[in-house]
């Protein structure tokens, strides 16, 4: 959108007000937009426009609307500009987290205070948190190498924690573990974001692991225990009993026998006739 600063914050050009209430709109109102980020040049120095962009989207969509001068002090522009974006796009889904949360904790009485961790491993108010979800990326990483320290006693070591969907390593110095200086990194995206420097990769408990052609493969897909199968689906036992007697008619696939369960989410739009045939 219209509208420009300085390398000083001098305004050089200003915004056009209409124009932010057209795309607001045509992105929020009439398009599947479930957040906004609003991002200008120099906007940590002079956040002026950014925030009378913010307060428009949100007079005319309700939605929530983050703001890169809110989410780093960062000069680079194209990182604030993707951190805030991706702050955005987690905001929905961590807000119905902490509803949830606290919906369970009042169904049981529970009226203790509520915090939630950071990626440096501090703690955020829910408030915070909130309106900066992208504050908690690694978060559950920085916690258990915390646990892993206070558990272990020692102040050298290296934690590696092994989840439901990722591993997490870190190295433990003096009982102390670095930062990253430039902030964090998601798949291919420089953040602004302090936390602690580790590594993760996408081996978890229910990682599919492949053995194709000598090469190991792990992941991006997700496998389920035949335990938890039976116990959701109970007619899957027929499946199960169909691949033991014909296991022999299958001893030349170079893949493994897969049950594939229909979950019961809204079928994409852009499936192939074949495809739909299938589900």
């Amino acid at each position: 959108v219209a509208g420009q600063m300085d390398i000083d914050g001098t305004e050089l050009a200003p915004i056009d007000p209409d124009q932010v209430r057209r795309v607001a709109r045509e992105l929020g109102v009439h398009g599947h937009v479930t957040a906004f980020a609003v991002a200008g040049f120099a906007g940590h120095v002079n956040p002026a426009h950014e925030l009378a962009v913010k307060d428009i989207i949100r007079a005319e969509t309700g939605l929530p609307v983050t703001c890169g001068y809110e989410i780093t002090e960062g000069a680079n522009y194209r990182i604030r500009a993707e951190t805030a974006a991706l702050n955005a796009r987690i905001m929905p889904y961590l807000d119905l987290l902490i509803s949830q949360v606290q919906h369970g904790l009042m169904e049981r009485g529970i009226r203790a205070p509520v915090m939630v961790v950071r990626s440096d491993g501090s703690l955020v108010s829910l408030k915070v948190a909130r309106e900066q979800p992208i504050l908690t990326l690694l978060s559950g990483p920085a916690a258990s190498v915390a646990g892993a320290r206070h558990l272990a006693g020692c102040r050298d070591a290296v934690v590696i924690d092994i989840g439901g969907t990722t591993t997490d390593m870190a190295i433990v110095t003096g009982g102390e573990v670095p930062v990253c200086a430039e902030g964090a990194i998601v798949g291919k995206w420089q953040t602004h974001v302090a936390a602690l420097d580790m590594r993760t990769v996408g081996l978890g408990g229910d990682s599919r692991i492949q053995l194709e052609r000598g090469h190991v493969q792990i992941g991006p897909q997700r496998v389920a225990p035949i335990g938890w199968l039976i116990h959701r689906y109970p007619a899957a036992v027929d499946a199960i009993r169909w691949v033991e007697l014909n296991m022999r008619s299958f001893d030349v696939t170079t893949g493994g026998a897969e049950i594939l369960v229909g979950l019961g989410v809204d079928r994409p739009g852009d499936l192939m006739e074949p495809e739909r045939s299938v589900l």
